[in-house]
C-alpha cells in the first residue's frame, strides 16, 4: 500500500480521479498537494509514497510492475518510465522517480531524492502515460 500524492499539472486535461483509479487497490491514502515542497511537510502514513501529476494515469502493466517491485525491501525509491503524448501526437519517453519510502525527503523543486547513497530500483514494466491536449 502507498500513500498517492498528486499535483496539479495546469493542463486542460487534468483528471485526478483517473490518476488514482489507475492505482486502485494499492493506494491507502491520497492527497493533493499545490507543490513539490509540500510533500516533505507531510507524515507518510505507509512505508511507500508515490507522486503523479493529475493528467497522468499508471497503465496495467505498471501497476503490475508496481506491485511485484514493492517486495523488494533493499531499494530507497523507484524511477517509473512515462510516456507523454503531446498535441501532435508525437510520443516523448522518459524517466523520472516516483516511488518513495517514507524516509525520503525530496529536493526543493524536484522528485530527486535529498539524501545521498539512496539504493534505486528502476520499474520497466508498463509506463505511466500522459497527454498533452
Amino acid at each position: 500500500m502507498l500513500s498517492l500524492f498528486i499535483l496539479p499539472s495546469g493542463r486542460e486535461n487534468a483528471n485526478p480521479e483517473k490518476t488514482f483509479k489507475s492505482l486502485h487497490g494499492l493506494v491507502k491514502r491520497v492527497k493533493f498537494v499545490s507543490s513539490i515542497d509540500s510533500i516533505n511537510l507531510y507524515r507518510k502514513s505507509t512505508d511507500w509514497y508515490g507522486v503523479l501529476y493529475d493528467n497522468e494515469y499508471v497503465d496495467a502493466d505498471l501497476k503490475v510492475g508496481i506491485e511485484m517491485a514493492f517486495q523488494f525491501p533493499v531499494v530507497d525509491f523507484f524511477v517509473l518510465c512515462k510516456r507523454d503524448i503531446g498535441k501532435d501526437l508525437m510520443s516523448v519517453f522518459t524517466k523520472c522517480p516516483r516511488l518513495f519510502r517514507k524516509h525520503v525527503l525530496l529536493q526543493e523543486n524536484t522528485l530527486l531524492p535529498l539524501q545521498l547513497g539512496l539504493k534505486a530500483g528502476l520499474i520497466a514494466e508498463g509506463l505511466i502515460m500522459s497527454y498533452d491536449k
